[in-house]
Protein backbone atom coordinates (compact mmCIF):
# COMPACT_ATOMS: atom_id res chain seq x y z
CA UNK A 1 0.00 0.00 0.00
CA UNK A 2 2.74 2.25 0.91
CA UNK A 3 4.50 1.64 -2.73
CA UNK A 4 1.11 2.27 -4.17
CA UNK A 5 0.68 5.36 -2.70
CA UNK A 6 4.36 7.02 -3.84
CA UNK A 7 3.27 5.83 -7.04
CA UNK A 8 0.27 8.12 -6.80
CA UNK A 9 2.35 10.94 -5.13
CA UNK A 10 4.55 10.91 -8.25
CA UNK A 11 2.04 10.96 -10.74
CA UNK A 12 0.93 13.74 -9.15
CA UNK A 13 4.17 15.44 -8.72
CA UNK A 14 4.21 14.88 -12.47
CA UNK A 15 0.91 16.45 -13.25
CA UNK A 16 1.45 19.45 -11.75
CA UNK A 17 4.89 19.88 -14.12
CA UNK A 18 2.63 19.07 -17.19
CA UNK A 19 0.34 22.02 -15.83
CA UNK A 20 2.88 23.99 -15.19
CA UNK A 21 4.37 23.86 -18.92
CA UNK A 22 0.53 24.39 -20.16
CA UNK A 23 0.82 27.54 -18.34
CA UNK A 24 4.08 28.84 -19.83
CA UNK A 25 2.67 28.00 -23.55
CA UNK A 26 -0.48 29.64 -22.41
CA UNK A 27 1.79 32.69 -21.39
CA UNK A 28 3.48 33.02 -24.63
CA UNK A 29 0.28 32.92 -26.39
CA UNK A 30 -0.56 35.34 -24.64
CA UNK A 31 2.84 37.63 -25.79
CA UNK A 32 1.63 36.73 -29.48
CA UNK A 33 -1.82 38.06 -29.36
CA UNK A 34 -0.16 41.33 -27.60
CA UNK A 35 2.26 41.20 -30.63
CA UNK A 36 -0.70 41.02 -33.45
CA UNK A 37 -2.52 43.55 -31.33
CA UNK A 38 0.48 46.00 -31.74
CA UNK A 39 0.34 45.23 -34.97
CA UNK A 40 -3.28 45.59 -35.77
CA UNK A 41 -2.89 49.40 -34.45
CA UNK A 42 0.23 50.52 -36.65
CA UNK A 43 -1.98 48.78 -39.52
CA UNK A 44 -5.05 50.86 -38.56
CA UNK A 45 -2.80 53.98 -37.98
CA UNK A 46 -1.35 53.55 -41.45
CA UNK A 47 -4.87 52.92 -43.49
CA UNK A 48 -5.36 56.10 -41.66
CA UNK A 49 -2.70 58.21 -42.89
CA UNK A 50 -3.20 56.70 -46.53
CA UNK A 51 -6.96 57.59 -46.00
CA UNK A 52 -5.62 61.29 -45.45
CA UNK A 53 -3.06 61.27 -47.93
CA UNK A 54 -5.79 60.28 -50.48
CA UNK A 55 -8.47 62.97 -49.76
CA UNK A 56 -5.75 65.51 -49.92
CA UNK A 57 -4.64 64.10 -53.60
CA UNK A 58 -8.66 64.65 -54.30
CA UNK A 59 -9.66 63.07 -57.51
CA UNK A 60 -6.14 61.36 -58.03
CA UNK A 61 -6.13 59.40 -54.46
CA UNK A 62 -9.32 57.64 -55.11
CA UNK A 63 -7.89 54.50 -55.97
CA UNK A 64 -5.76 54.91 -52.73
CA UNK A 65 -8.62 55.95 -50.48
CA UNK A 66 -10.41 52.48 -51.31
CA UNK A 67 -6.69 50.94 -50.67
CA UNK A 68 -6.42 52.49 -47.25
CA UNK A 69 -9.88 52.01 -46.25
CA UNK A 70 -9.50 47.64 -47.08
CA UNK A 71 -6.32 48.00 -44.49
CA UNK A 72 -8.14 49.54 -41.92
CA UNK A 73 -10.91 47.02 -42.35
CA UNK A 74 -8.25 44.71 -42.32
CA UNK A 75 -6.88 45.61 -39.27
CA UNK A 76 -10.00 46.07 -37.13
CA UNK A 77 -10.83 42.15 -38.51
CA UNK A 78 -7.04 41.49 -37.08
CA UNK A 79 -7.30 43.47 -33.94
CA UNK A 80 -10.72 41.76 -32.78
CA UNK A 81 -9.33 38.19 -33.39
CA UNK A 82 -6.00 38.89 -31.60
CA UNK A 83 -8.67 40.14 -28.56
CA UNK A 84 -10.82 37.04 -29.10
CA UNK A 85 -7.50 35.35 -28.77
CA UNK A 86 -6.16 37.28 -25.86
CA UNK A 87 -9.49 36.69 -23.90
CA UNK A 88 -9.56 32.86 -24.54
CA UNK A 89 -5.75 32.93 -23.56
CA UNK A 90 -6.97 34.28 -20.23
CA UNK A 91 -9.73 31.44 -19.68
CA UNK A 92 -7.34 29.20 -20.05
CA UNK A 93 -4.66 30.61 -17.73
CA UNK A 94 -7.73 31.07 -15.20
CA UNK A 95 -8.71 27.42 -15.41
CA UNK A 96 -4.75 26.31 -15.72
CA UNK A 97 -4.41 28.83 -12.38
CA UNK A 98 -7.50 26.75 -10.86
CA UNK A 99 -6.20 23.26 -11.75
CA UNK A 100 -2.66 24.12 -10.22
CA UNK A 101 -4.42 24.77 -7.20
CA UNK A 102 -6.37 21.51 -6.81
CA UNK A 103 -3.40 19.49 -8.21
CA UNK A 104 -1.15 21.53 -5.41
CA UNK A 105 -4.32 20.19 -2.83
CA UNK A 106 -4.34 16.63 -4.18
CA UNK A 107 -0.13 16.39 -3.90
CA UNK A 108 -0.24 17.51 -0.53
CA UNK A 109 -3.58 14.97 0.51
CA UNK A 110 -1.43 12.19 -1.51
CA UNK A 111 2.06 12.62 0.29
CA UNK A 112 0.14 12.89 3.54
CA UNK A 113 -1.30 9.26 2.84
CA UNK A 114 1.98 7.96 1.56
CA UNK A 115 3.18 9.03 4.95
CA UNK A 116 0.39 7.42 6.88
CA UNK A 117 0.58 4.19 4.52
CA UNK A 118 4.06 4.32 5.74
CA UNK A 119 2.90 4.71 9.41
CA UNK A 120 0.67 2.07 9.40
CA UNK A 121 2.24 -0.24 7.99
CA UNK A 122 5.22 0.14 10.16
CA UNK A 123 2.28 -0.49 12.76
CA UNK A 124 1.34 -3.70 11.30
CA UNK A 125 4.75 -4.70 11.46
CA UNK A 126 5.13 -4.22 14.82
CA UNK A 127 1.83 -5.89 15.27
CA UNK A 128 2.80 -8.76 13.80
CA UNK A 129 5.98 -8.69 15.54
CA UNK A 130 4.28 -8.75 18.90
CA UNK A 131 1.97 -10.82 18.02
CA UNK A 132 4.79 -13.70 17.11
CA UNK A 133 6.51 -13.07 20.78
CA UNK A 134 3.12 -13.60 22.25
CA UNK A 135 2.60 -16.59 20.57
CA UNK A 136 5.76 -18.23 21.45
CA UNK A 137 5.44 -17.02 25.02
CA UNK A 138 2.01 -19.26 24.79
CA UNK A 139 3.98 -21.96 23.48
CA UNK A 140 6.58 -21.81 25.99
CA UNK A 141 3.81 -22.02 28.90
CA UNK A 142 2.10 -24.57 27.17
CA UNK A 143 5.13 -26.65 26.83
CA UNK A 144 5.91 -25.92 30.75
CA UNK A 145 2.22 -26.40 32.15
CA UNK A 146 2.02 -29.88 29.58
CA UNK A 147 5.87 -31.13 31.11
CA UNK A 148 4.03 -29.97 34.51
CA UNK A 149 0.86 -32.01 34.19
CA UNK A 150 2.83 -35.13 32.87
CA UNK A 151 6.23 -35.23 34.75
CA UNK A 152 4.64 -34.46 38.44
CA UNK A 153 2.69 -36.41 40.53
CA UNK A 154 -0.32 -34.02 40.25
CA UNK A 155 -3.92 -35.68 41.39
CA UNK A 156 -6.28 -36.83 38.38
CA UNK A 157 -8.59 -34.08 38.69
CA UNK A 158 -5.88 -31.22 38.29
CA UNK A 159 -4.12 -32.95 35.15
CA UNK A 160 -7.26 -33.49 33.63
CA UNK A 161 -8.46 -29.84 34.38
CA UNK A 162 -5.22 -28.73 32.75
CA UNK A 163 -5.30 -30.67 29.63
CA UNK A 164 -8.94 -29.23 29.56
CA UNK A 165 -7.83 -25.30 29.35
CA UNK A 166 -4.87 -26.67 27.16
CA UNK A 167 -7.22 -28.34 24.54
CA UNK A 168 -9.58 -25.33 24.42
CA UNK A 169 -6.54 -23.15 23.64
CA UNK A 170 -5.28 -25.39 21.20
CA UNK A 171 -9.01 -25.80 19.48
CA UNK A 172 -9.50 -21.91 19.57
CA UNK A 173 -6.19 -21.25 18.04
CA UNK A 174 -4.84 -18.85 20.87
CA UNK A 175 -1.93 -20.24 20.32
CA UNK A 176 -0.07 -22.86 17.99
CA UNK A 177 1.76 -25.71 20.52
CA UNK A 178 4.60 -27.07 19.51
CA UNK A 179 6.35 -29.82 21.94
CA UNK A 180 10.11 -29.94 21.41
Amino acid sequence: LAASAQTITDSQISLSSEIKEIEDTANEVSGIAQSISKVADKTNMIGLNASIEAARLGNNGRSFSVVATEIRKLSEVTKQTATHISNLNNSIHDKVEHTIQKSNTTLDTTQDQSAAMEELSATVQDMVSMADRLNQLFTKKYEQTFITIFHKNKPEDERLSLIFWLNFYSSNNLFSPTIS
